[in-house]
């Protein structure tokens, strides 16, 4: 049974105790057609599911660039180029570990390419790589976090049980090259819970070029540790979120 049919099942039984379960149930389930449906009319209101939305295109508000996302998740939520993709043209890879996420990611962004692997180091030894799969709060084995403290809080805010799988491992250079993707990266996008320091040390900065770096940072010591790799070739354009950082390539 489907969790739609398990919801109304439940509602048919107990109409009045259960009204206040599937209202929310459905209203979730008919977001993305809401949505969809105030894009084909143009309008921009839930196209905006990124928290520094406006602050980003106060620095990046043109069309037809071109991106790389590490860690989509669906390729919705607070996702900084949802917008950009669908407002102003641009187009993209995204990198998404979750092997059922990837294919709601592909199905939210027609227009990017989605890669449902997870991102390693040069250094980086075997073709897998664990995952705990948390959903927006997934971590890999070579996180910085405490992975025992940030499973236990994801499992409690999202009221979900974490399960270990292993996925896919490659360097975001492999991507790039063997896919022969020759455009600029105007946005570099990486939000990977704690392992953005082992992206960055499977990608040639120097080569690759991106524009812009759009990064989480939870704390100094990480801050400290990307910055090493970071400024010898970028300069701290903006702090966007909280926990997010925009770099812009020194000209």
């Amino acid at each position: 049974m489907s969790p739609l049919s398990n919801a109304i099942s439940k509602f048919i039984q107990n109409p009045r105790q259960n009204v206040t379960k599937i209202i929310p149930y459905l209203k979730s389930r008919s977001q993305p057609y809401l949505r969809a449906f105030y894009e084909y009319l143009g309008l921009e209101g839930r196209s905006k599911p990124y928290p520094g939305h406006d602050k980003l295109l106060e620095f990046i508000n043109f069309r037809d660039g071109f991106f790389v996302v590490c860690g989509g998740n669906d390729g919705y939520g607070f996702d900084p180029t949802y917008y950009l993709e669908k407002f102003k043209g641009w187009t993209g890879i995204i990198i998404e570990p979750l092997p059922s996420v990837a294919k709601i990611c592909q199905k939210n962004r027609p227009s990017s390419t989605v890669f449902p692997v997870a991102l390693v180091a040069h250094d980086f030894k075997g073709s897998e790589i664990e995952l705990y799969n948390c959903n927006f709060m997934s971590v890999t084995e070579k996180t910085s976090y405490d992975i025992k403290q940030w499973v236990s809080s994801g499992e409690k805010a999202q009221n979900i049980k974490t399960e270990k799988i292993s996925v896919p491992a490659v360097t975001l250079d492999s991507i790039l090259d063997k896919g022969n993707f020759n455009k600029t990266i105007d946005l570099l996008v990486i939000d990977v819970e704690g392992s953005e320091e082992e992206v960055l040390k499977g990608f040639d900065l120097a080569k690759h070029k991106p524009t812009n770096i759009l990064i989480e940072i939870h704390n100094e010591s990480a801050k400290a540790a990307l910055e090493k790799i970071l400024l010898d070739h970028y300069q701290v354009l903006a702090k966007i979120t909280e926990a997010d950082y925009l770099y812009q390539r020194k000209t």
